[in-house]
């Protein structure tokens, strides 16, 4: 039995064949900690058809929201949907696909605010439709070789091998020419043009959300110049994160959706409400960046010298933004040869400018390659083992060196 399958229903199996009718109406109301304190509509109904015995008031009523949705992507949009609806006192109001294999729903979603910080939550249907059952919907994990796919929770698109978010249909068509049928683990997420949508969304959280005891590590991942249209198609650490299964650490991709150099007091921002909202380990929190978020991280380093254990900026540097400021976090700089938007002698003259004020630089050059170098260092794991060693105020493996 799946947590929930999209963004608007709570609980519900994947294998849900109820055809709801137009005027069907799910709603909840949450209190200011987020639970469920109130049931109207046609919930009972939908969890008796669905095989959901076990999610009927009685069961839900008095448990957290956030018990009940899978995905730690999908818990972060929640997040920040009801932070920004209870900051306002403005109602969010957002459509989304809740499939099932033999019908395709098309949904919406308002989440209104209430009295003493509470929310009130109604899903609708707009419309469903008919189809040959899509069996990767009812696919679980059958064994150490299941495949994983990745399906958005608000649009219900599944993200196939190639790095496209593909609809239900095709991905079902796909799956089976790739003799995977019955071995398909579902992980749900958000694509990047749903995060695109004005919900309130500022960055994406990727990780095991759950962990709880001991405080854990916070890798911040910044994207280059326009590539918050098609994150997930990088490869770069959103898309990798599941299979490199690095440590317990969180990690957070804040997106910027306008024009021109990254706003680092935002990323500041967003970093202290992830480490305020979860248990995160502040000697051991972690900045990379790609092209512009290369130098965005640079500049971050410089703004605060002693915050992060470790950074990797790549594909990227900012000449002078760091000056008169010693900075003794271990820094991992890479770039390519034939890079065309900077120069390596531009690189290697800069960084070498640099070791006067990060003696714990080290560079890695890659021969014969340009720009888009980041698949092949975020592909490496040596990276990742070298980045989550490292520890705030520590002089442990703190080593310059090209």
């Amino acid at each position: 039995m799946r947590e929930i399958p999209g963004i608007g229903l709570v609980a519900w199996t994947r294998c849900s064949y109820l055809k709801l009718n137009m005027t069907d109406r799910i709603a909840y109301s949450l209190d200011a900690a987020d639970r469920i304190v109130r049931i109207e509509g046609q919930w009972d109904d939908f969890a008796a058809a669905n095989r959901g015995q076990h999610v009927t008031r009685p069961s839900v009523l008095g448990t957290s929201i956030f018990s009940h949705i899978a995905g730690s992507e999908v818990r972060s949009l929640y997040r920040q949907i009801f932070a920004k609806v209870r900051e306002t006192h403005e109602p969010a109001r957002f459509p989304y696909r809740c499939d099932s294999p033999e019908f395709r729903r098309n949904m919406a979603m308002t989440v209104s605010p209430r009295d003493r910080a509470g929310l009130h939550i109604e899903s609708t249907t707009r419309g469903v439709t008919t189809r040959a059952p899509a069996s990767i919907l009812t696919r679980g994990k059958t064994g150490d070789t299941a495949r994983v796919a990745c399906i958005c929770s608000v649009c219900c698109r599944v993200l196939d091998a190639d790095g496209t978010w593909r609809e239900v249909e095709a991905a079902d068509v796909a799956a089976a020419c790739l003799g995977s049928a019955g071995s398909v683990q579902l992980v749900d997420r958000i694509c990047p043009e749903c995060s695109m949508v004005d919900l309130g969304c500022r960055y994406l959280l990727t990780g095991n959300d759950r962990v709880s005891g001991r405080p854990r590590p916070l890798v911040v991942f910044l994207h280059g110049g326009g590539h918050s249209n098609y994150l997930l198609r990088l490869q770069a650490p959103p898309r990798l994160w599941h299979r490199l299964q690095q440590d317990d650490a969180l990690l957070v991709s804040p997106l910027k959706r306008t024009s021109g150099a990254w706003t680092t007091h935002e990323v500041q921002q967003i970093i202290d409400h992830v480490s305020q909202t979860y248990a995160i380990d502040s000697h051991r929190i972690y900045v990379t960046g790609v092209s512009a978020g290369a130098i965005a991280t640079w500049r971050l380093l410089a703004q605060q010298p002693r915050r992060f254990a470790a950074a990797a900026p790549i594909a990227g540097i900012s000449p002078g933004a760091v000056r008169d400021v010693s900075i003794q976090t271990p820094v991992w700089a890479f770039y390519g040869e034939r890079d065309p938007v900077m120069r390596a002698q531009s690189f290697r003259a800069e960084l070498e400018r640099l070791r006067r004020f990060v003696p714990t630089l080290r560079a890695t050059e890659y021969p014969e390659a340009g720009h888009e170098i980041w698949g092949r260092a975020y592909n490496d794991a040596t990276l990742w083992s070298w980045i989550l060693s490292q520890r705030a105020g520590s002089t442990t493996g703190r080593r310059g060196g090209w």
